[in-house]
């Protein structure tokens, strides 16, 4: 996907689609795309800015512009990982592409 917030002016990612949900991350970075987690989950959007403000320490990305598929915020995989070993039991099965 193109964007212009990043050096690269691309963003290569590995995805799928599970219930209607889209499963992103950076083939290079390994960066997940936070908000497809997030309602894969079915957590209420606004406590998505909570996650991220106790997590301050966790380097994340945001992208505006470019591709409508890509904006949003990246966090790095184990950050994902972790939270998806918090919230994804119910969802198991469709966190086994990304996380193994």
């Amino acid at each position: 996907y193109a964007t212009s917030m990043d050096k690269r002016l691309q963003v290569p990612v590995f995805q799928y689609t599970y219930k209607g949900h889209m499963i992103m991350w950076d083939r290079e970075t390994k960066d997940v795309h936070l908000p497809g987690l997030w309602h894969l989950f079915k957590l209420p959007k606004h406590a998505m800015a909570g996650f991220l403000k106790i997590n301050m320490a966790m380097k994340y990305k945001r992208f505006h512009g470019g591709s409508l598929n890509i904006q949003g915020t990246w966090i790095p995989w184990m950050m994902a990982r972790q939270l998806c070993v918090q919230m994804g039991w119910p969802v198991r099965e469709a966190l086994v592409p990304m996380l193994g």
